[in-house]
């Protein structure tokens, strides 16, 4: 066990370094939508159709009347909390409040499941609802986030963005777009709201449709953690909306104690902004994997993959942010500061003397960029409260290390 040296990562943030999800943790996806977007008419859909998606659960998260469609379920009364079985093998629950808890009894009533599906409130900014699937570790133990879909009104799109700024956090959350109720609306409608949509969301997937009506199999191909190199496109926020995307890229290999750093002070500025970020960066020590990571608001969760850099791709890192008031010359800045250096001041068995949560403490280099980090340094003296005595530098400074 290694405890890192002076900076200990946020309960903001999440870490899965070394491992990738494990497929014996249920798959999560959160369906949402502004109101009358026709998310409900979607999960509706999933409840009664033989979809072939395997034990599947949904969650209806809402605050006001339970939109489950009464004829579908086994019983007419719906407590909150309470997990029901309907016509087509499903489990359903609706939820007003403790999403937790509703998860949790949910898997121990059926073990089984395979997906959960959590309906989101129309009128919520669907963060704090992927912020349970990020950042609590028991959740975070039985399930593993797939993705985000958003449900969006074809016809009223532009209208809603000008009533309620949580429409703007709900596209741009989105992994999966199913863009809805298209029979009303002409094709040239169809290609302006397209268009808006591809300004608020990287999202490669938008899918047209009818009444929520799409292959369900399609919503299982949503995947949260891109293990690509994202692609490079910038927009202005064009639209009452306010909402832009911001990609920046450096070249080189990283250092993985920078970029948590960096992230750190980002989301601790501007997280209430940042709707959607995410990037796949080379990292230090790491020649052969790379470093992907995701998040929304104050939260987030990164890894690092098998697989190197795609062929005939040069190796930099690369992030883009979605959300309002990005400053884009900041965060290439940001981004510029987390290269890693080519060499470092010290060696393997040098001694050093380390910044600890107890004050300076002397210590012994025992590896160089190891996990991303410049040094995991031995605390030659007891300490208490860290574990194994070692700790990891994370940016090669005087802050952090330095000669005895």
């Amino acid at each position: 066990t290694v405890s890192v040296l002076y900076w200990v990562p946020s309960p903001r943030a999440t870490h899965m370094t070394g491992k990738t999800p494990g497929e014996e943790r249920t798959e999560v996806r959160i369906i949402t939508g502004f109101l009358g977007s026709g998310k409900t008419t979607l999960v509706n859909y999933i409840l009664s159709e033989e979809h072939g998606l395997g034990r599947v659960g949904v969650i209806e998260n809402e605050y006001g009347e339970v939109g489950i469609d009464g004829m579908l379920l086994a019983q007419k009364t719906f407590e909150d909390g309470a997990v029901v079985e309907v016509s087509n093998g499903c489990l359903c629950c609706t939820v007003r409040g403790d999403l937790k808890r509703a998860v949790v009894e949910m898997l121990e009533k059926e073990p089984r499941v395979e997906s959960i599906f959590v309906e989101t409130s129309g009128v919520a900014d669907p963060g704090p609802v992927i912020q349970t699937f990020l950042g609590d570790d028991e959740i975070a133990q039985r399930c593993v986030l797939k993705g985000v879909i958003t449900v969006v009104d074809a016809m009223h799109l532009e209208e809603h963005l000008g009533k309620d700024k949580q429409v703007g956090g709900q596209i741009a959350s989105a992994d999966l777009i199913l863009l809805n109720k298209c029979d009303l609306v002409s094709n040239t409608a169809i290609q302006r709201t397209e268009t808006l949509l591809k300004s608020m969301n990287t999202a490669k997937n938008i899918i047209k449709c009818v009444k929520s009506r799409i292959d369900l199999r399609l919503l299982l191909q949503t995947e949260w953690f891109e293990k690509d190199v994202p692609s490079i496109t910038d927009s202005a926020p064009s639209h009452p909306h306010g909402i832009s995307v911001v990609t920046v890229q450096s070249p080189g290999s990283m250092n993985l104690g920078a970029v948590e750093l960096f992230l750190s002070k980002v989301t601790t500025a501007q997280g209430d902004d940042l709707y959607r970020y995410k990037g796949v960066l080379p990292i230090k020590g790491h020649e052969d994997e790379r470093y992907i990571f995701q998040g929304v608001h104050q939260i987030y969760g990164g890894e690092i993959v098998p697989g190197g850099w795609p062929p005939n791709t040069p190796k930099a890192a690369h992030m883009v942010f979605i959300g309002r008031n990005l400053n884009k010359e900041d965060l290439q800045a940001g981004l510029d500061s987390c290269l890693a250096a080519d060499t470092l001041r010290f060696n393997v068995n040098d001694q050093v003397e380390c910044s600890t949560p107890v004050g300076w403490q002397k210590g012994r280099v025992l590896e160089t960029w190891c996990n991303g980090n410049p040094y995991l340094i031995e605390i030659l003296s007891g300490i208490p409260n860290i574990p194994g005595r070692k700790l990891y530098s994370p940016v090669d400074s005087d802050v952090y290390v330095r000669s005895v």
